[in-house]
């Protein structure tokens, strides 16, 4: 199966409108792909406001021989103001119909696919930063990437234990094993 792109990524993923397709390349203001993440990376074509944070983020799922990688690409909402950093929490989301269709997205997530990065802006506030890790996933399915920004920093995001938080996902999913 090819990778694919689902709809919209905010709030539950049944009340998802259809998405435009990602534009494949970076923002203006972020140059090249940032470091670990490769040119197949699959990104959402519009950044997502975090507006508590002052941040705006870009979830991205790329498929390896080796692994499934979850990034997020994330930037200030306005330069001008920008925090002088703030915390990204990605994990990888197993797109199951079933729990999707139950609204049960806690039972989508795996701790030990939580990564944590506190990221800092430059002084200008016009950085892209990137937050990014390689799991390989211990069962076969379709899998996407959900993310969470904040100011504070914890090991998981202070919405992990909320059971009906579902993060904000990347438009595409890919199957593991690739096939």
């Amino acid at each position: 199966m090819a990778d694919e792109q689902v709809g919209e990524a905010t709030g539950s993923p049944k009340e998802r409108a259809p998405a435009p397709a990602p534009s494949g390349s970076v923002d203006s203001r972020a140059g090249a792909l940032p470091e670990g993440v490769g040119s197949g990376a699959r990104c959402r074509g519009d950044w997502q406001a975090f507006g508590g944070a002052g941040v705006e983020v870009k979830p991205c799922i790329e498929r390896r021989t080796s692994g499934v990688v979850v990034s997020a690409r994330v930037r200030a909402a306005d330069p001008a103001s920008a925090p002088v950093g703030a915390t990204v929490w990605v994990w990888l989301m197993k797109a199951d119909p079933d729990l999707v269709a139950q609204d049960r997205p806690a039972m989508t997530r795996d701790e030990s696919t939580a990564h944590r990065c506190p990221i800092s802006f430059r002084d200008d506030g016009s950085s892209v930063e990137e937050c990014s890790r390689q799991f390989t996933p211990q069962e076969r399915g379709v899998y996407t990437t959900a993310v969470d920004v904040g100011l504070s920093d914890s090991e998981f995001s202070p919405k992990w234990a909320n059971r009906t938080f579902w993060g904000t996902q990347s438009v595409w999913k890919v199957t593991w094993p690739p096939t």
